[in-house]
């Protein structure tokens, strides 16, 4: 828990390649729980436990890269995030749709019970996620399992995962609901 300003996370790395994050527990900071960013290749998330990160725009792991950058096969995979606003973010880290490049993103395997207002899965920019599959996405009211920012995300695999909503859309992928 480092609550003390907008811009703290559990972790934040960036040009880290080859990496494992897994079995711990990250809860309360006032950013995301972890960000890899900007030229991060080959990582795995896995095994963790995450609550308590409910900062506008933030929650369990986020990708970033910038407009030059590539953030390559990195691996989320089997973990519980319960409480956070959002569960895990690919995009370009500025928003400004400069975005890097991704390839083989693979999400699979993980749990997330959101706070209102958040997302399972957002891809941000015109992003592509190889592998979303085997995984439980409940979003609290006003959230969304699935959220494509831009309309031009790409999923190439996505298969037996589980929407649940308290309200509204389930997902808003390609421009539609």
């Amino acid at each position: 828990d480092n609550g003390v300003g907008t811009g703290h996370h559990g972790m934040y790395l960036g040009n880290i390649d080859s990496s494992v994050f897994e079995y711990n527990k990250y809860d309360s900071n006032m950013a995301w729980a972890i960000n890899l960013d900007d030229d991060s290749d080959g990582n795995v998330i896995r095994y963790n436990y995450s609550t308590g990160h409910t900062t506008a725009g933030k929650g369990f792991a986020a990708i970033w890269t910038d407009s030059t950058g590539t953030c390559d096969n990195n691996i989320v995979h089997h973990n519980v995030i319960n409480g956070d606003l959002n569960g895990i973010a690919i995009g370009d880290d500025w928003g400004d749709g400069s975005n890097g490049t991704f390839t083989g993103i693979e999400i699979y395997n993980n749990i997330y019970y959101g706070a209102a207002g958040g997302n399972g899965v957002a891809i941000y920019d015109d992003e592509t996620v190889d592998v979303m599959r085997n995984n439980i996405l409940y979003a609290g009211a006003g959230g969304l399992g699935l959220y494509d920012d831009g309309g031009s995300a790409t999923l190439t695999t996505n298969t037996n995962n589980l929407y649940y909503i308290a309200s509204g859309n389930v997902v808003l992928f390609g421009g539609s609901g």
